[in-house]
């Protein structure tokens, strides 16, 4: 069985999803409106650069938006208007990625209006259960193919299907609709709240419970679930007056995710190093002795780094070139074993990792598409630094009673929060409250 937690901060809000209390996903949604991913825009062509096949597009926010031209598009001249959709967030000096390819997703399907074929999950192994799919959905899309059946549409009934054809081919009428009548670059859709959508894509008979603090998402999180199954409301927790994350322990289990060292239970341990060009682990015994053949000793605190390392990667949400450092195994039958589970673990996401195999020089490569910033992006951003003041508040309101917090602050972040006030005062409101910030 599977729990969740949901913190609703004033600059952030998280999901934190735990199995056998383990975090298995953690979920960061941040309230500075800086998000784009899956957005989709009415935009307008920059300027075009023949050479790199590719233009910047106009989409109404500060920066353009960066689009790689295919062969359809090579007659699209600088002025044009086009409608595209975000795929991938900016991060650096790289600008939003963009694609003319436009998705909406739904609980059990994805529709892809120009897309011609029909795709199921990964997850979806049976292949009675995708014949039987495939009838459905051709049926109730009057043979559209433009669909991902996801791993949530097993055992979905066709009123359920067609219902959701429906809703999902009326969203893109209204993005069309909108795209025709608009006469600047602007945006035309936004993608639900992400832990809103995460809960209507995977809310199921497996979840125990959704333990979360009375406020604002209330309403929101009772229609999201009511919407899925009326019967899901008695899964709903609500709590009054006290912090999820600490009060459930989260924080003390997120620390193993934001350390650089990972101690593992058999006492062997990995060190995980960022670079900008790749993220390097690297597996080490430790104590760990083993009780056979050194060889054993090895694979087996390899096996047990495999599991760590992918729920890192996962939770983590660590992308693009991953290179993990085994500790050296002599026969090829382990290594295969090894890269075997690594490949199944990280299978759970379906298509956006892929474990390459072991290099000339014995290291592990791993490759993963990035979606959105990693957790390690926003635990190290001045918005982690507003939610352990608003951490603080709450254990000085709820705890000590007190109408007055004096907080201490490191330098930097103060001058950085100095010019957020609008976020202070809304905590200030949020749990009357006055804080004082107080320079180190």
């Amino acid at each position: 069985m599977k729990e969740y937690f949901i913190e609703d901060f004033v600059s952030s809000s998280k999901l934190a999803v735990l199995k056998d209390k383990k975090i298995e996903k953690l979920l960061i949604e941040e309230k500075n409106n800086s998000q784009k991913l899956k957005n989709v825009y009415r935009g307008k062509i920059e300027k075009i650069m023949p050479a790199m096949k590719a233009c910047f597009v106009d989409i109404g926010e500060n920066n353009p938006g960066y689009l790689k031209l295919e062969e359809a598009e090579a007659n699209l001249i600088e002025g044009d208007n086009i409608l595209v959709q975000v795929i991938k967030e900016e991060k650096g000096d790289k600008r939003v990625k963009l694609s003319t390819e436009i998705s909406i997703s739904g609980r059990i399907l994805v529709y892809i209006p120009s897309n011609k074929k029909l795709v199921f999950s990964n997850q979806i192994k049976s292949n009675d259960e995708k014949k039987r799919l495939k009838k459905i959905l051709l049926n109730a899309s009057d043979g559209e193919k433009g669909f991902i059946l996801r791993t949530e549409a097993q055992g979905c009934m066709e009123d359920e299907i067609r219902q959701e054809v429906e809703d999902l081919r009326k969203k893109y009428q209204e993005i069309v609709q909108e795209y025709q009548v608009s006469f600047y670059p602007k945006k035309l859709y936004s993608k639900e709240k992400t832990i809103l959508a995460y809960i209507r894509e995977h809310l199921s008979d497996e979840i125990k419970n959704i333990v979360y603090l009375e406020g604002e998402m209330d309403s929101e999180i009772r229609s999201t679930v009511k919407s899925i199954n009326p019967l899901y409301l008695e899964k709903l927790d609500r709590k009054n007056n006290m912090d999820i994350f600490e009060g459930y322990g989260i924080n003390n289990e997120l620390k193993k995710y934001l350390s650089r060292v990972v101690r593992l239970k058999s006492g062997a341990y990995i060190v995980l190093d960022k670079t900008e060009a790749m993220t390097v682990i690297d597996v080490n015994t430790g104590s760990f002795k083993g009780d056979k053949s050194y060889e054993d000793t090895v694979f087996q605190a390899n096996m047990q780094a495999c599991d760590e390392i992918s729920r890192q990667i996962i939770t983590r949400d660590i992308s693009g070139i991953i290179i993990v450092d085994f500790i050296d195994m002599k026969t090829n039958k382990n290594k295969k074993r090894v890269l075997q589970r690594m490949s199944e673990n990280l299978s759970v996401e379906g298509n956006r990792s892929n474990v390459h195999g072991f290099t000339q020089l014995g290291l592990m490569e791993i490759s993963r598409m990035r979606k959105e910033n990693t957790i390690d992006d926003f635990y190290s951003s001045y918005l982690y630094e507003i939610d352990k003041i608003e951490r603080k508040v709450i254990n000085s309101k709820y705890h000590k009673n007190l109408d007055q917090v004096e907080i201490e602050i490191g330098e930097s972040y103060y001058n950085i929060l100095d010019k957020e006030k609008s976020k202070i005062k809304e905590i200030e409101a949020k749990y009357k409250v006055k804080i004082c910030l107080i320079k180190k």
